[in-house]
């Protein structure tokens, strides 16, 4: 059987290293972007790639589709797909709106030859596929009650990134990740007939959109069982844990733990039935936990493959899907399944408080008003700052952005022509750029699967912009970099505006690496078709609409605690967004003004200290842990051997990318200061209101 993966994100990935694992034949994969699909292909060695399933059908015959776009998107391609003849996985949730869900069913039992399933992926967690098997034992007897308690970060919240699906309507959240406890309630107590849902009061998120950060259900199943929900996001630590009450005997799941314990009343006593079962259960929660660490070990060391919860999770569901396509036989997560979840999700669906006519986006192509300066990639965390602060001076603007969605409304100013396409697009550049003064490009463009898939995402969004400008003919292009680009391990050295990229970008990470070589070739670019170029490198940029958790600090395996990448003592290179943006504009606007230069702000904290200061303005048991390069060093680079040993391809980290992160280099920003006049926070109480204070919440 051949296999067509449909998108190549985060998602893809997994979907590709379980059908390896499983011994199944990724024929193809497709993505708009065709250099990522390629990227894609090569990576987990399949054989054709394709930038449209219309390329796909008329290169080579495939039996199934694996669907893993964005929501939106999934409707329309699974009714493509079915009526192309292969079987559909198709990645939750099933349809966005009842149309969608209604046509889907229809077509469902039109091409019943065909599997049709939804991933749902929570019903093949170890843990709870042990519960699962327990009830249908009949283990606990005739189930009468189940309850799920679900709480999970939400970086996108944080980071106030509301472009994304999630946020476009109040119960999209319930669809994206709700349905995962969900399903497994459906699974064990039945469908849903009557149900109720509760919710908090919302918080107010960009467009004037309600957000409800926590849910209840309440609903009677066709078996009479009861069951419910509680649901919530945007808390720092994760937890999932499920009750299911039988007649004759309890099962409590911890997802997180990848625990499931049984109990069932003994003959003795109360006293002593609780003595004899606490220990039984204490046992098995051991046993469990350690077969757990073991199970890690062993896939680190290669002699297994993947091992984590997650990953079996979707090996499961798939497995079960292509186990359902070889006996003809309905899958555990069939169509009929997802689409009763859907419609208990969607039973929450609400106008949209958005009302989207207040934004006015252009096409490519259009003929737009004059403006006095355009911005590429400027709906980001600093181009909001950067719009803000042009908008208050009364500068007309044209933005070109990729995604349009979830923006707040100062994106709606008469001032802004709003133009959705992307930086590598030809025609949308052009568009933008038309007559313009002054063009600021802070579209980074990184992303790949490779070393070399990122620094061609990266070079090529730069060098489109930067032609586009040439074409143009505009007498300055503002390029906003990154510090990353330059090496920062030397504790004797001094960063100025005149410190080339590091000279040495193979011993970098893909980032820095592809950082200092667009530096470099952007430069050289520039040189070469007299455009007058700008290039800004902020440090560590902290502000309102980013997170506190910075990587600038060291890594957060979970929020409350930081592995430093450093002692933490030395001082960092932090900037507020809004000086980041204020330098943009000062760049600008002076006639002559060209060069390299590094933007860090005047308060001196270290990675230490920021973290103590982040705790107290939060109100929260935040921990740096110091470590120093060398020891990160040899412990990333022990789990490389262990990795080569297994037969993993992966090359050795350098000394010099552990002490380039710790950023142990002075900055000098006295060049840009005193040529342009910038002037960043330099007051230590203002810099903590704006940086840190504004995560305490309510």
């Amino acid at each position: 059987m051949k296999i067509a993966l449909l998108g190549t994100g985060v998602i893809a990935e997994t979907h590709a290293a379980a059908l390896i694992d499983l011994g199944l034949n990724a024929a193809a994969v497709v993505d708009l972007n065709l250099s990522k699909a390629q990227s894609f292909a090569e990576q987990f060695s399949i054989p054709n790639a394709f930038s449209s399933l219309a390329d796909m059908k008329e290169a080579i015959s495939i039996d199934s589709l694996h669907i893993l776009t964005p929501p939106p998107t999934h409707a329309a391609l699974a009714e493509e797909g079915l009526k192309a003849g292969y079987h559909v996985f198709l990645e939750k949730p099933a349809a966005v709106t009842s149309a969608e869900l209604d046509k889907l069913t229809a077509l469902a039992q039109q091409h019943e030859g065909q599997a049709f399933s939804v991933n749902q992926n929570s019903l093949f967690i170890p843990a709870f596929k042990q519960a699962y098997d327990y009830v249908q034992q009949g283990a606990i007897g005739p189930i009468q009650t189940v309850s799920c308690s679900f709480a999970a970060p939400l970086r996108q919240l944080e980071a106030q990134q509301f472009s994304h699906w999630m946020f476009a309507e109040p119960h999209n959240i319930l669809l994206e990740q709700a349905v995962h406890p969900l399903a497994q309630l459906q699974a064990i107590s039945g469908h849903a007939q009557s149900h109720a849902w509760v919710k908090s009061p919302p918080i107010q998120i960009s467009g004037g959109k309600d957000f409800y950060q926590q849910w209840g259900l309440t609903f009677v199943s066709d078996n009479k069982v009861t069951a419910q929900l509680n649901f919530v996001v945007g808390v720092p630590t994760p937890s999932w844990t499920l009750t299911i009450v039988g007649i004759d005997g309890s099962i409590e799941v911890d997802m997180m733990k990848g625990t499931c314990s049984l109990y069932q009343p003994s003959k003795w006593l109360e006293a002593m039935d609780h003595l004899f079962s606490g220990r039984t259960i204490g046992k098995a929660i051991r046993a469990q936990t350690r077969k757990g660490f073991i199970n890690y070990c062993k896939s680190m060391i290669g002699l297994s493959g993947r091992q984590d919860s997650f990953f079996l999770g979707m090996r499961g569901s798939i497995e079960n899907f292509y186990s359902a396509v070889d006996n003809q036989a309905s899958s555990l997560h069939s169509f009929s399944f997802a689409e009763r979840l859907t419609r208990l999700c969607s039973d929450q669906a609400a106008p949209t408080t958005q009302n989207s006519s207040d934004l006015i986006i252009h096409r490519p192509g259009e003929t737009l008003e004059k403006a006095d300066l355009a911005l590429i990639g400027g709906t980001g965390f600093i181009g909001r700052h950067l719009t803000q602060q042009l908008l208050n001076s009364g500068k007309k603007i044209r933005i070109l952005a990729r995604t349009m969605s979830g923006l707040p409304d100062l994106f709606t100013h008469k001032n802004i022509t709003l133009v959705q396409g992307d930086a590598r697009d030809s025609t949308a550049l052009a568009t933008v750029t038309k007559d313009m003064p002054v063009v600021l490009n802070l579209a980074h463009g990184g992303g790949g699967h490779s070393a070399d898939a990122v620094l061609d995402a990266m070079w090529s969004s730069a060098q489109k912009v930067a032609e586009a400008c040439v074409m143009a003919k505009v007498a300055k292009l503002v390029h906003i970099g990154s510090i990353a680009g330059l090496y920062l391990g030397d504790k004797r050295e001094t960063i100025s505006g005149r410190t080339l990229a590091d000279p040495t970008p193979n011993t970098r990470s893909d980032y820095a690496r592809a950082k200092a070589i667009t530096d470099e070739r952007l430069i050289a670019f520039s040189e070469d078709n007299n455009l007058p170029l700008v290039i800004l490198r902020p440090g560590v940029v902290l502000g309102e609409g980013t997170s506190p958790f910075h990587s600038g600090f060291g890594v957060f395996n979970i929020e409350k605690h930081c592995l430093g990448w450093s002692k933490g003592d030395h001082v960092l290179p932090l900037i507020l967004a809004e000086d980041v943006a204020s330098a943009c504009i000062l760049s600008a606007e002076k006639d002559g003004f060209t060069g390299c230069y590094n933007l860090s702000g005047d308060t001196l904290l270290g990675a230490k200290d920021y973290i103590k200061a982040l705790a107290q303005a939060t109100g929260r048991p935040l921990v740096y842990h110091a470590q120093s390069p060398f020891q990160i060093y040899l412990e990333e680079n022990v789990k490389v051997l262990i990795k080569k040993i297994a037969g993993k391809k992966q090359g050795f980290h350098s000394l010099r990318e552990f002490k380039s992160r710790a950023m142990f280099a002075h900055f000098d920003c006295s060049d840009i200061k005193n040529e342009l006049g910038w002037k960043p926070e330099s007051d230590m109480h203002a810099f903590k209101r704006k940086a840190l204070e504004i995560h305490k919440r309510a």
